[in-house]
């Protein structure tokens, strides 16, 4: 993040997340201060990044799960 900047994460999911993945969820939104969950529903990642950037968030991480083993895809830096 930006010198001088707080961070602040905006994380969202894969298209089709499983409830499993929604508790992960939960425990990274209690992990991360100033962290924040967007539902994806079937928006694209650049209109999520672009929402991000306008929140004034420093960061989005996506997060999969591939044979219930959740990981993190996807994450961008918002500078």
């Amino acid at each position: 993040c930006g010198v001088g900047r707080e961070p602040k994460v905006l994380l969202t999911t894969t298209r089709k997340p499983s409830g499993t993945l929604f508790a992960f969820m939960s425990e990274l939104l209690a992990f991360f201060p100033r962290a924040s969950f967007f539902k994806r529903r079937d928006f694209e990642i650049k209109k999520i990044v672009k929402y991000a950037t306008k929140q004034d968030y420093t960061a989005v991480i996506v997060i999969n799960e591939d044979r219930k083993i959740k990981y993190f895809k996807t994450h961008i830096a918002l500078v």
